[in-house]
């Protein structure tokens, strides 16, 4: 390769990022230039696929890695007699996918919750470039160290706090991932159902909406549709850490 053409390969590169609303927390995020444009080389971006449709499910072959553009997904298993466990909700800058390198094939299914596009990356391309590049393979390392945190969370969520707290940690979970994507952690726009957040804290929807109605009652949350505003982020702290509100505030200010 010439310099020339060189220069134009990584500005290239640039301009193919610079619009992505996950370029922060993308694999690629910290790559230098070159590393850049070894990377999209072998990104595919796929078309944008609508509110409820499969990008991948169980018992597929495993031939890619998937990292979320926009929008956002939902994770699940489902038994023998056809019933789903939602096991994740997943936005820009996540990757998903990767439960299947094991086994060789995807043994859960992911399906849109709203107009989401991803970057998707053969696995065969993907590996060969994280052995020559260390650093990729350090902050893909980083991605499954991040998932496999939130499973444990999820766990404890689900062995050890009761439906108030659930909801409690879950809110606060979205109100982070909504700071992640540049908006106000104070307002949540959810694109799963309540009925997708019942299933993914182990509740009925019923006690879901019961709960909700009771944040809203109790002015912590002020609620509308799928849209919800905190209103009393402490109170909320409180809630899902199980511990007065005074010393959420105390460890703010400390």
């Amino acid at each position: 390769m010439n310099n020339t053409s060189e220069v134009v390969s990584l500005k290239t590169a640039k301009n193919k990022c610079k619009d992505c609303h996950a370029a922060r927390y993308c694999l690629s995020s910290k790559l230098d230039d070159l590393g850049l444009a070894n990377f999209t080389n072998i990104v595919k971006q796929r078309k944008p696929i609508c509110r409820g449709e499969r990008l991948f499910q169980s018992g597929n072959p495993f031939q890619s890695i998937y990292l979320v553009h926009s929008g956002s997904i939902k994770i699940y298993i489902e038994s023998r007699d056809g019933e789903q466990q939602i096991t994740g909700f997943y936005f820009p800058g996540d990757v998903i996918g990767i439960d299947a390198f094991e086994t060789g094939y995807h043994r859960a299914s992911a399906e849109t919750l709203s107009v989401s596009s991803f970057c998707e990356i053969s696995v065969n391309k993907f590996e060969c470039m994280t052995r020559e590049m260390p650093f990729l393979q350090h902050q893909f390392f980083c991605q499954i160290s991040r998932q496999i945190i939130q499973q444990q969370k999820l766990m404890l969520l689900l062995g050890k706090m009761n439906s108030k707290r659930r909801l409690a940690t879950f809110l606060i979970e979205m109100s982070g991932n909504m700071h992640l994507q540049g908006c106000s952690p104070n307002v949540i726009s959810l694109s799963m159902s309540r009925y997708d957040i019942a299933n993914y804290l182990g509740l009925a929807i019923e006690t879901v909406s019961r709960i909700l109605t009771n944040y809203q009652d109790t002015e912590i949350l002020d609620v509308t549709g799928r849209n919800i505003i905190i209103k009393n982020k402490n109170k909320l702290l409180s809630i899902a850490n199980n511990c007065p509100e005074t010393q959420i505030v105390m460890a703010q200010s400390a």
